[in-house]
């Protein structure tokens, strides 16, 4: 039997990376989707695909068959998961709305701990996972994100309802030592967040434009104004992927 990345407990369970409650009260056009005709990819999006056009229709919730990842304990994912996606809503649900208001210093921290947590069970669906799971069990313990991380926040135009993410190990150039960095980016509606990872002696240049994109929100010491102006929303597909890899170099931390 696995063992819950979080405590050691087992088995290990499925756990949705987002609240199913949530995304059923978020997204309400995406309440179902008919599987004939239609999949969820390894990307959290539904495709068209082809190979289900000859079977049966059946109809799906999208959050009974969307990204869901078997990392943690019954007791891991009902408890403090749980609670925190709960004390958490406030604050995300405006902001995948696209609602403008200010977010306090306290919710910026409640936003940076949830997001530490998507970001940590997204790498378990990695094969093989970034992140050394000592570092998942000391954020089960402090609800602090990673030491070292860094986190922000954006916006997004949706065409559609849905959750989408990329998630990848980032690895410096030959020579570097094979220091390995973990980035995580994944979208709710308006809202766009990315976790990177790194090792505390990586230091790392993001591309040109990022800053015009994307708001630190990690570390972070002042409240957040939201949304951020619409001309610095990401606006389709290819931005989305182009954020996911926005890295240009990275070096070692000099001593």
């Amino acid at each position: 039997m696995s063992e819950c990345d979080f405590c050691s407990g087992s088995p290990a369970t499925k756990e949705h990376v987002f609240s199913s409650k949530w995304l059923k009260t978020l997204m309400p056009s995406a309440a179902t989707l008919t599987t004939r005709y239609m999949r969820i990819s390894d990307r959290g999006e539904i495709e068209l695909n082809k190979e289900y056009e000859k079977a049966p229709a059946k109809t799906k919730r999208i959050w009974e068959s969307g990204p869901v990842v078997k990392c943690a304990c019954k007791a891991c994912n009902s408890g403090w998961m749980q609670e925190m996606d709960e004390g958490v809503k406030p604050v995300l649900t405006p902001l995948a709305l696209g609602q403008n208001g200010t977010v306090s210093i306290e919710g910026v921290q409640l936003l940076a701990a949830w997001a530490t947590k998507i970001a940590l069970v997204l790498d378990a669906s990695q094969n093989p996972p970034v992140l050394d799971i000592e570092l998942k069990r000391a954020f089960r313990n402090t609800f602090e994100p990673i030491k070292g991380s860094t986190i922000w926040a954006g916006a997004a135009s949706p065409t559609v309802d849905r959750v989408r993410f990329r998630t990848s190990g980032f690895v410096p150039s030959p020579g570097s030592g094979g220091v390995e960095g973990y980035v995580a980016t994944f979208t709710v509606l308006h809202l766009v967040l990315q976790v990177f990872c790194p090792p505390p002696d990586l230091v790392v240049r993001r591309g040109s434009g990022f800053s015009k994109l994307m708001e630190p929100i990690w570390p972070r010491s002042k409240e957040l104004r939201w949304p951020p102006p619409q001309n610095s929303w990401l606006a389709n597909e290819q931005e989305f992927e182009d954020l996911a890899s926005s890295f240009e170099s990275a070096r070692p931390q000099p001593i």
